[in-house]
């Protein structure tokens, strides 16, 4: 069971050291926050660090100083807030940071549904490499889909590898394919399956774009109102 402290004590920089880095922004971090970042480091048998509630550290978008805050990290947790400016920052530091990010809004619970969006890109694919070997997804039923209209034709083949892939690592999958546009698909499987948390590769540069790239992440991210896993 996590611990939940609304007052969490800062620590220094672990850089060097395996660890999950968790910030809120320029105020103390909210209770979602603090449970999603106890939840992932108890489940990750790791030191959690935070990093200080100050506006300064949110002002400083140079991805150096992302990547010098991020070092060492196997997990960060951000919390997504409603202005645009903090929502631009949270796509940033996803573009920036080498580890997988947790982004939170709302509530947050342990996940007991995972939705991964899926399009066979590599990003996609190490998306599902992260669910299959993180410890945090151990007992999750997880959601596999693939939505939109994926023209290649082995498509269905990544899909099934993908799902091969996730119930090898112990995992209960349910993989399906629709043709409904992305965000739309993603928001009513969410609805339907009581997801609680999404889980998509982010910002993939490669061939198959239409899904998990660019603007389909920062659509996806600012529509979808629950916790998200993002990996690059």
């Amino acid at each position: 069971m996590f611990r939940c402290d609304p007052h969490p004590t800062l620590v220094p920089s672990l850089a060097g050291h395996t660890h999950v880095l968790a910030c809120e922004g320029p105020v103390q971090p909210s209770r979602s926050v603090v449970e999603a970042a106890h939840w992932a480091a108890d489940g990750l048998s790791l030191p959690l660090a935070w990093l200080p509630s100050c506006e300064g550290v949110w002002q400083d978008h140079s991805e150096q100083a992302w990547r010098d805050r991020s070092e060492g990290a196997s997990l960060v947790v951000l919390g997504r807030e409603a202005q645009p400016a903090r929502r631009c920052v949270v796509e940033h530091v996803v573009q920036t940071v080498s580890a997988p990010v947790l982004a939170v809004t709302g509530a947050f619970a342990v996940p007991e549904r995972v939705m991964v969006a899926f399009d066979g890109s590599p990003a996609a694919r190490r998306a599902v490499a992260w669910v299959a070997s993180s410890p945090l997804m151990r007992g999750v039923h997880c959601h596999l889909m693939m939505a939109g209209h994926v023209e290649q034709a082995d498509a269905a083949h990544e899909l099934e590898r993908a799902q091969t892939d996730l119930m090898t690592a112990g995992l209960r999958v349910t993989s399906y394919q629709v043709v409904d546009e992305v965000v739309t698909a993603v928001q009513q499987g969410i609805g339907t399956y009581r997801i609680d948390l999404l889980v998509m590769g982010a910002f993939s540069h490669a061939p198959w774009r239409r899904w998990v790239a660019g603007s389909c992440t920062t659509r996806l991210l600012r529509a979808c109102a629950l916790p998200t896993v993002l990996v690059r």
